[in-house]
């Protein structure tokens, strides 16, 4: 699993480079091929109505050639922003509870996020161009989302499996509910999993993956925060934590209860929260939806969700974002927002993800530091 990220063969890369690929047939093939990592339900009708303006391919893909195709064309500025916009219809990654107030005042929407200068990037990054050091690791926060020639790559055979747990790791979180999936306990998860038809059991290839993602060295990913939770079946103590109404999450009680009701005091209803604690479990889903879209690049994918075992959210850090704001919370348009300001304003919050933290995170202005 842990190996570098490798090139296309030459047959393959010449029979893709310098193709076009239409914006509506790009949606469709990613719709074909289920977009498990979008968890979007985005009907083919819609697909109609889309500009089909041409795309061009001008780098070499460098991806499982499945996938190279699609995800080639993602690669663009147009094909890029055609990901934010099925992402912006993602269940995943919205986080709000079906059936709660939040859910129903922000039904996802096709738009399309504002995309911050910032995260314009002309052309990709080699590894070996980057300073050495900690300004190599700044180099890959600010450019989080682009390909570096020392990535770690799962193998076609692992991210086939990688997809196969993640869909039933989906159908148990729509069995159990989004509430009760983010303090679902991992021995739970595989019980459900056991007990129900419609999930099926996790097969041991599935079972050994998870093992894996959650075992092995993270800062061989690049991820070089320390591991919180040390046990894979750890389980959120329900005494300890407390659901949070129109929201669909849980915090903590103590520091975190106690800081996000400051912080809805000082800012008003105009602040949610979007994310709060999350077992392993979720966690998982999380990483691996990431994983996914990523085409199967664990390097990529840490530098935007912390490994499973690794994330402040089981032990009690939470997002916060504005009402209405949907998927762009988890943006860099958040930082425009009229509450972002107003949270760097307070003194006595810290983000735990800075522009120059030290773990290898993406800059998160959302993500409040609740555990030092």
């Amino acid at each position: 699993m842990l190996r570098p990220h490798t090139s296309l063969d030459a047959k393959s890369s010449e029979a893709i480079r310098g193709a076009k690929l239409k914006r509506r047939d790009l949606l469709k093939k990613i719709l074909g091929l289920g977009a498990i990592a979008l968890g979007t339900h985005l009907p083919y009708s819609r697909l109609s109505e889309s500009d089909n303006s041409a795309i061009q391919f001008t780098a070499e893909p460098e991806l499982h050639p499945a996938l190279a195709e699609v995800f080639e064309a993602l690669m663009t500025d147009e094909g890029a922003q055609t990901l934010a916009t099925l992402a912006s219809a993602s269940p995943i990654l919205s986080e709000a509870e079906p059936g709660s107030e939040s859910a129903a005042a922000e039904t996802p929407k096709p738009v399309t996020p504002v995309q911050p200068e910032s995260e314009t990037v002309d052309d990709p990054l080699p590894l070996a161009s980057a300073p050495d050091g900690e300004d190599a690791r700044l180099e890959k926060i600010r450019r989080f989302n682009e390909v570096f020639t020392d990535d770690i790559f799962l193998t076609s055979g692992e991210y086939a499996t990688l997809i196969a747990a993640l869909k039933r790791i989906n159908r148990v979180q729509a069995y159990v509910g989004h509430g009760n999936f983010n303090i679902l306990a991992f021995d739970d998860m595989l019980n459900y999993a056991r007990g129900v038809p419609e999930i099926g059991r996790f097969r041991q290839d599935e079972k050994a993956l998870m093992d894996r993602l959650f075992h092995d060295d993270a800062s061989q990913l690049g991820f070089f925060g320390k591991k919180v939770i040390v046990r894979m079946t750890h389980r959120v103590p329900k005494r300890e934590v407390i659901k949070v109404p129109y929201t669909g999450h849980y915090l903590y009680k103590g520091d975190a209860l106690k800081l996000y009701e400051r912080l809805r005091d000082d800012i008003g209803d105009r602040l949610i929260l979007t994310s709060g604690v999350r077992s392993v479990v979720k966690q998982y889903q999380l990483f691996m939806a990431k994983a996914v879209a990523s085409a199967g690049n664990l390097s990529k994918a840490s530098r935007s969700l912390a490994p499973p075992g690794h994330s402040y959210h089981g032990i009690g850090d939470f997002d916060v974002g504005k009402v209405g704001f949907h998927i762009n919370n988890f943006t860099a348009a958040f930082a425009q927002t009229d509450v972002c300001r107003e949270l760097q304003r307070l003194d006595y919050i810290g983000i735990r993800y800075t522009t120059r933290n030290k773990y290898g995170v993406r800059y998160e202005p959302w993500h409040m530091r609740v555990v030092l």
